[in-house]
């Protein structure tokens, strides 16, 4: 009877084995997917494309602060319109560290960089705050594609830094 659930074991166990290397075969794509959908949104950033933007965004967004405060898909957008008109100026680099498609949706972790750039109050200078963060995200498939439905800010770090304008 012992070796009969011994081998139950090694089949189970092989089984989750093969799930695993059939999965990871196809993170490279899953990777790459979501890697493009990140560069255009960091590219509509760039642009200060608000709609650009928030195409990419499922209506039922939900975004998620470390401490774990939620706001909405009304709160992202109305945001986003608040920081085009604040910077002159954002450099936006998002990389997918790992992509997993799963039956209802995609979980991706990605590490952001971002510089946005306004005038200082002090004439002749500018200020450049510059966010560095980890992020879980959620996508869900839709007739329109890939949407990002949860974003988990997992860290983030800030730093601000007031310069001369050349």
């Amino acid at each position: 009877m012992r070796s009969h659930s011994s081998w139950s074991i090694v089949v189970v166990v092989l089984g989750c084995l093969l799930t695993l290397l059939i999965g990871a075969r196809a993170a490279p794509d899953a990777k790459w997917t979501f890697q493009s959908l990140y560069s255009q949104l960091d590219q509509a950033t760039v642009n200060k494309d608000v709609n650009a933007v928030i195409s990419i965004y499922s209506p039922d967004y939900i975004g998620v602060r470390e401490n774990g405060e939620k706001y909405g898909f009304d709160h992202m957008r109305d945001g986003t319109l608040k920081l085009f008109a604040k910077y002159k100026a954002i450099r936006s680099k998002t990389v997918v560290q790992s992509a997993v498609v799963e039956k209802n949706g995609a979980t991706v972790v990605t590490h952001y960089h971002g510089a946005y750039i306004r005038d200082s109050d002090v004439p002749g200078q500018e200020v450049t705050i510059t966010v560095v963060s980890v992020d879980r995200d959620y996508w869900v498939k839709s007739s329109g594609g890939w949407k990002l439905k949860q974003e988990r800010h997992l860290s983030s770090h800030q730093t601000r830094n007031v310069s001369a304008v050349q």
